[in-house]
């Protein structure tokens, strides 16, 4: 069962595909089930101005890397820096225990982000 949300970004997910020439890369795989989720970032004067993704496995890890990039477009690097898990989660929305896994993946993938590495 998938909530409205994750079925919405799953079946017609806005950010798929790979930017030509990110500044940024983060990618997290999940052990146990091997869910992958990879996301390239475009970053302009510390805000993120383009994220895409490329993921493979279930439906709610593709949806979760969709979402993720929404949410990143257009904040500051140092915002998403300091998002808590229970912020990642609300942007989530409902998963069920088979989904939590995707919870950890886009924690994972946040915690990855480091401003001042960038140029």
């Amino acid at each position: 069962m998938f909530s409205a949300r994750i079925a919405e970004n799953f079946t017609s997910p806005t950010h798929g595909g790979e930017l030509a020439d990110p500044h940024i890369v983060l990618e997290n795989k999940d052990p146990v089930c091997g869910d992958q989720i990879r996301i390239s970032i475009a970053v302009d004067d510390g805000s993120i101005t383009q994220a895409r993704f490329r993921a493979w496995g279930c439906a709610t890890s593709l949806a979760t890397a969709n979402i993720l990039c929404v949410w990143m477009e257009g904040k500051q690097l140092t915002d998403c820096v300091a998002a808590t898990p229970e912020e990642l989660a609300e942007q989530l929305g409902t998963l069920t225990p088979e989904q939590r896994h995707c919870h950890e993946i886009a924690v994972n993938l946040v915690a990855q982000l480091q401003p001042e590495s960038v140029a």
